[in-house]
């Protein structure tokens, strides 16, 4: 389950402070209950596909019966980088630094 705690964190982040439990309790049970109705589904095209492993296409496809906007720029393809933060045991997914201008002058991809 997701916790209440997080949940609370998420609220914050987009400025409600007080979420009260009961509130923070129902949405943690609404999104591991949608969370795990889209997996379910993305589950059944991968075994109706006779593919062995969930890729993002399963999870698009998924996503797309239920009239939900796909997933962009996320593949299981890119390697992930990790970086030590000096002097700790901490280590970060390393994310590179784009410049504004780089990102509006490339071309757009392809539609799906």
């Amino acid at each position: 389950m997701i916790r209440r705690e997080t949940i609370q964190v998420i609220g914050q982040s987009v400025n409600i402070d007080k979420l009260k439990d009961v509130v923070a309790d129902a949405v943690g049970k609404e999104v591991e209950n949608r969370l795990r109705e889209i997996l379910t589904d993305s589950i059944r095209l991968m075994k109706l596909c006779r593919h062995e492993v969930l890729t993002r296409e399963h999870i698009n496809s998924a996503l797309r019966i239920k009239n939900i906007p796909a997933l962009y720029g996320y593949s299981s393809c890119d390697p992930f980088t990790f970086r030590q933060v000096p002097d700790t045991d901490l280590f970060f997914a390393y994310d590179a630094i784009l410049s504004v201008s780089s990102i509006f002058n490339q071309p757009f991809p392809p539609l799906p």
